[in-house]
């Protein structure tokens, strides 16, 4: 449904007001200098993601995420096999991408040194 009103991503939320896991594409929000990662999720995409934010500096905080996250966040982004994919906006709400970049050079940097 997302898609066919012109979105790219979907954020589900639950009755309760918790947002939706989704192990292949973990949601993650930034404040300042601290991530934080939906408590639960426990995929490879979130591991990679999670460690390197932790090369970056910043500090990690695991948490049931809330749309009242989503509205405090600097930054809101997705990591799935393809990389890191920030949120532009949600609604009319915009957010930057600053951090989701640090952790996405991060994460290219260590793939690299696998090889």
């Amino acid at each position: 449904i997302a898609r066919t009103k012109g979105f790219h991503t979907a954020i589900i939320a639950e009755r309760d007001g918790g947002l939706a896991i989704d192990p292949l594409a973990p949601l993650f929000t930034v404040k300042e200098y601290t991530l934080f990662a939906q408590e639960g999720c426990h995929s490879v995409e979130a591991t990679i993601a999670i460690e390197a934010a932790r090369r970056a500096g910043m500090s990690i905080e695991h948490k049931r995420l809330t749309a009242t996250d989503l509205n405090d966040a600097d930054e809101v982004f997705t990591a799935c096999w393809q990389g890191i994919t920030s949120m532009a906006h949600i609604g009319k709400r915009i957010y930057m991408s600053i951090m989701a970049e640090k952790i996405a050079i991060e994460m290219e940097a260590a793939a690299k040194s696998k090889r």
